[in-house]
């Protein structure tokens, strides 16, 4: 489906997004790149604006201060008589005091609230001041709700939807996941342009499917598939997809690296051989090559050799690898993923044999982890050295299996942390303490390209670690990085 034309039909409408994110990087514009975008409010709002309505969105840095000040500002100029909210675990209490705030001094503006943590925590998410809440896709339902308060009727009966009536809540059942993707509207990125730093970034993301074969016990995709019916894994047709990039090459012209967001290209099977022939012809004549990079998902004794040199003549140059951890009995009996090290190695080689970058995903401070697996982790990333990556100490996400498993033997700290969580011990762990976890988490990138990179610069990101995991420290840096004369602190980047 072609995009809708903003400012074509007379907006029946106005209706405020609200997104919330954590930002240490700098105080000007929240957000750095396209590619931070929310594909949940950019679906919704298309689908809205498809219907007469106007939108706009307010980004919130809970970092800051301020937010009320922001959130009338944008009330008055904009009259939404709708604000939408979303929301993942870590931002949910900051989004609820902020709903809170304008259910009080703006009771006549309906919220809704959606996103994964309100999906899979929906009586939590009810108590809360929002007159609904939506489980599951968004898209549809809030169309429906958006239509009838235009109305002026009391919404009701919408599926996906739970709904505040007096005292009483009206839980409606769930729609069947919507399985004709190309149907949507491309998802609307206009409405994230003023949140985001001039200049910053050449990247962007298209989404090429939705849901996940796997089921990993730490993800939320093992629980969400359960909250309708239908097929949950489902992809875009090569076609409309490539549709998508082309108007995006047009609107976002200084941008020249996408990324195919999906759980695994691997998993693609003919639809991905489709879809890398499709884009190959389209990228050959194109005046301004584009990069692209995308995930991979490591399976036992995969062979990955014939997806990547597909991947590498249709334009491909990097790859995501979620290694998560070095240890192959925390991988198989914990985390329900069964590859071996040198299944992870044999995929390391086999990409860079065509020519594709790496970037492996690393988890620490796993349930029952000890500091043996951490050394295992850092040896394997040392043996695959990855040309970038990414570690972060677990967060036990509520409505996963692994939150259900270190509740279930009182593993999880009261309250889960709001923020620098994914720096700190979230978890007690009886072989392993909170201050040798975040002592290796510190080290992590230091140990794994010692005597690959320049010692300086390893220091020197241990000294940016370091800061962020400072809350006083993390707002420090982000002054220092606004500073025009301190550029050389991007080193620490």
């Amino acid at each position: 489906m072609k995009p809708v034309a903003e400012n074509v039909i007379k907006s029946a409408m106005n209706i405020l997004f609200i997104y919330s994110l954590y930002n240490v990087r700098g105080t000007k514009k929240p957000l750095h790149t396209q590619e931070q975008v929310s594909f949940g409010v950019s679906y919704i709002s298309a689908c809205l604006k498809e219907r007469g309505h106007d939108t706009k969105l307010l980004v919130l840095n809970r970092v800051d201060r301020g937010h009320e000040s922001s959130v009338d500002g944008a009330i008055r100029a904009f009259k939404p008589r709708m604000v939408c909210v979303s929301a993942v675990t870590l931002e949910f209490p900051f989004i609820s005091r902020i709903a809170g705030y304008i259910k009080s001094k703006y009771p006549d503006i309906y919220l809704l609230a959606g996103g994964m943590h309100v999906s899979l925590a929906p009586e939590e998410a009810i108590a809360g001041p929002f007159d609904a809440i939506c489980i599951g896709e968004g898209e549809a339902p809030a169309a429906e709700i958006a239509g009838q308060i235009e109305k002026g009727q009391r919404p009701s009966g919408i599926m996906n939807l739970w709904i505040k009536n007096g005292d009483s809540i009206e839980r409606n059942p769930a729609r069947p996941f919507a399985q004709d993707l190309d149907a949507l509207p491309f998802p609307d990125r206009r409405i994230w342009r003023e949140w985001i730093s001039e200049g910053a970034g050449t990247k962007y993301s298209i989404l090429a499917g939705r849901g996940c074969p796997f089921e990993c016990a730490y993800c939320c995709n093992h629980a969400v598939k359960k909250l309708a019916p239908g097929n949950y894994v489902r992809f875009r047709s090569p076609d409309n997809i490539i549709a998508e990039l082309e108007e995006c090459c047009s609107d976002l012209p200084a941008h020249d690296t996408v990324y195919f967001e999906m759980e695994s290209m691997a998993s693609g099977g003919k639809w991905a051989h489709e879809f890398l022939s499709k884009l190959k012809g389209h990228n050959l004549p194109a005046k301004r090559a584009l990069s692209y990079g995308t995930n991979i998902r490591i399976t036992k004794g995969a062979d990955l050799d014939g997806l990547f040199s597909e991947m590498s003549g249709a334009g491909f140059k990097y790859v995501n690898i979620g290694l998560e951890s070095g240890s192959e009995r925390i991988r198989k009996e914990l985390l329900r993923r069964d590859y071996s090290d040198g299944d992870m190695a044999a995929a390391v080689e086999a990409a860079r044999r065509h020519g594709l970058k790496v970037c492996l995903n690393s988890i620490m401070g796993l349930p029952d982890e000890t500091e043996e697996d951490i050394n295992k982790t850092v040896e394997l990333n040392r043996i695959c050295r990855p040309d970038w990556h990414f570690v972060s100490i677990f967060y036990p996400y509520p409505g996963t299996d692994l939150y259900a498993y270190c509740a279930g033997k009182g593993l999880i700290k009261k309250p889960l942390a709001e923020e620098l969580e994914s720096k700190k011990a979230n978890i007690l762990l009886p072989k392993l303490p909170a201050r040798a976890l975040e002592k290796n988490y510190l080290w992590f990138n230091y140990n794994v390209y010692r005597g690959y990179k320049p010692t300086h610069v390893l220091l020197a990101r241990v000294f940016r670690l370091w800061l962020w995991t400072k809350l006083h420290g993390s707002r420090a840096y982000r002054r220092l990085v606004d500073l025009a004369p301190f550029r050389w602190f991007k080193v620490l980047e």
